[in-house]
């Protein structure tokens, strides 16, 4: 194939005018690379990719998902553990299983200080827990604040992205 090419650049045609089709990009990708490289052919490949579960895209979901579930648990670990945030995987460990041990749901708890021990008070540093709240609540606060609107719509929270 890369023989064919070169031999249609040689009677005038250009690389832009060359197409390689086929149904099946990614059972090809492997040997295409090392040969059009090797014969210097430049070449884009274009192949379908999944967006739907793209990080960003996953952090965008999560953080409509707070909103409309109202700062549901599922769904604020899910933004968290996305990987935007600025947050130590040990500390989200430790808050979602502080989470998980008080039952803490909903916007309401988000905004409060948190007061509440489990039985294993050991395990828990709650001064450290309350910054972390703080922090996250304020990610997550004004841009729930944009849809708690009647007239809210999504490019009215294009101003208010969360920024961890």
């Amino acid at each position: 194939m890369a023989r064919q090419i070169n031999a249609l650049i040689r009677q005038g045609y250009r690389y832009r005018e060359i197409a390689v089709v086929t149904g099946a990009v990614e059972a090809y990708q492997s040997y295409m690379d090392p040969v059009f490289t090797k014969y210097e052919i430049p070449y884009f490949m274009d192949t379908t990719k999944e967006v739907l579960f793209h990080p960003f895209i996953e952090c965008i979901r999560a953080a409509l998902e707070i909103v409309d579930t109202n700062f549901s648990y599922e769904a604020v670990m899910r933004f968290l553990r996305c990987g935007f945030c600025d947050i130590a995987e040990d500390d989200l460990d430790r808050l979602d299983s502080y989470l998980v041990a008080t039952g803490i749901r909903g916007k309401a708890a988000w905004s409060r200080r948190w007061v509440h021990m489990p039985r294993q008070k050991t395990l828990y540093d709650l001064e450290q827990l309350e910054k972390l709240r703080e922090k996250i609540y304020g990610y997550l606060e004004p841009f729930a604040a944009v849809f708690a609107r009647k007239d809210a719509r999504v490019s009215m929270a294009s101003g208010h992205c969360i920024s961890c």
